[in-house]
């Protein structure tokens, strides 16, 4: 890396998250791919409005396709806009979009795919938050890989989804990665003091260049209601029975 790589700053991450009909996910998903996000998890939910408010917004059906991507922070505004457009235009007037910063990214190859920059630069700065929410996207089958980790760092439980990924042919090309369409998505709610051990021992045991291939990153949580119970001992033991910090 030359000295006038190593002294660009590297650019932010966000974590963009799209809810659309049941069905929809992966138009969306490949339509999110050409503002050159590299990662799109898409999940399938179920909506909660009240049915004459659903009605009104054409949500009858109540189940949902949700696509999780990872861009940079020069790249939200224009694709949030071109959403706005295909809500109108192939979603019947529906579709709800919106983006949280990450806090921190550990590794550089992780971070270089997440960006799409070749230079592999350093993650994002770390924000001044109470909690964090780690998310951890691997193969299928390796989300007890990705706890054995983060509880070797002090975190006791976690929210597992499985969905389907997809990333662009040319960052599987370019960072010489193949991406596993079935995926697991691990959510850790944790103690921000943890946050940065938790990631590095994700990184070290399940990440990108492990047989998970797992993509780790974290974003800050500004309120959290409903861990009375939760303290830095229980934290720092091993999870025995139900997890306190489970999402």
């Amino acid at each position: 890396m030359s000295d006038k790589e190593r002294n660009i700053a590297p650019e932010k991450l966000v974590l963009l998250i799209t809810v659309v009909q049941k069905g929809k996910g992966t138009f969306f998903a490949d339509f999110i791919k050409t503002f050159d996000s590299n990662l799109q998890v898409s999940i399938v939910g179920t909506g909660t409005a009240e049915s004459n408010l659903a009605e009104f917004l054409g949500l009858k059906e109540n189940k949902r396709s949700i696509v999780f991507s990872i861009l940079r922070e020069d790249k939200v505004d224009a694709c949030m806009e071109a959403l706005q457009d295909k809500f109108h235009t192939v979603n019947n007037d529906t579709g709800i979009s919106f983006a949280m910063p990450l806090s921190s990214v550990i590794g550089k190859l992780t971070y270089g795919f997440l960006s799409n920059d070749e230079r592999l630069g350093k993650g994002t700065d770390n924000m001044d938050k109470q909690f964090e929410a780690v998310f951890c996207v691997i193969n299928a089958g390796f989300a007890d890989t990705v706890m054995f980790a983060a509880r070797k760092a002090g975190a006791t439980g976690a929210t597992i989804l499985k969905g389907h990924g997809t990333t662009r042919t040319e960052a599987e090309k370019q960072f010489n990665l193949t991406i596993q369409p079935e995926k697991e998505v691990v959510i850790i709610l944790i103690p921000k003091e943890f946050k940065d051990d938790v990631l590095k021992q994700i990184y070290a045991i399940a990440g990108l260049e492990s047989e998970g291939h797992g993509i780790a990153f974290s974003v800050p949580v500004t309120k959290v209601v409903g861990l009375e119970g939760f303290t830095d001992e229980s934290a720092s033991e091993e999870a025995a029975g139900p997890p306190a910090e489970s999402l």
